[in-house]
């Protein structure tokens, strides 16, 4: 690493040294990173983002992926392994009867469900209200000895006129 002082003593450092450090701490927490894949994108979906080349992790696979390193956290599988367990896991899911999506019958069956239990046990069907009441600010009690005239209770008060 070739690090430089520029003109008003700060410590300047390359892009591509920048990048390689970068890169090596991206590999102690992500090992599933190849070596030498880091970038900085200039354009396409990954525009303004630093990159990297994962290995698939699903085992017999060889397929590599481009991802932003703020995505590492959460991809880890290429596109086909990715569609396929996603796949999987809705098959899965139907089996057990669950529903994978809502659908608009889907929706409209939980409103109805909904709009039932939110009726008044009272019988006169309105709904129950529901969220946080308002507070209502109440003016502070006033005691009869807590009134004091002020200067403008004074001036609105005539001086009394004396005839001679």
């Amino acid at each position: 690493m070739t690090a430089t002082k520029n003109s008003n003593g700060s410590i300047v450092v390359s892009e591509a040294d920048h990048l390689a450090a970068k890169e090596r701490e991206i590999r102690r927490t992500y090992p599933r990173v190849l070596k030498g894949t880091i970038r900085k994108e200039t354009h396409g979906a990954h525009a303004g983002k630093i990159t990297v080349v994962i290995k698939c992790a699903t085992k017999g696979c060889g397929n590599t992926r481009r991802v932003a390193t703020s995505d590492l956290f959460q991809v880890r599988y290429c596109p086909d392994c990715t569609r396929n367990l996603r796949n999987a896991k809705r098959r899965e899911a139907r089996a057990d009867g669950k529903p994978t999506k809502k659908t608009k019958a889907h929706k409209a069956k939980a409103q109805k469900v909904k709009a039932s239990k939110s009726r008044s046990p009272l019988g006169d069907g309105l709904p129950v209200p529901t969220g946080k009441a308002r507070k209502v600010r109440k003016a502070p009690k006033v005691q009869p000895g807590d009134l004091q005239p002020g200067p403008i209770a004074h001036a609105a008060t005539p001086e009394p006129v004396t005839v001679s």
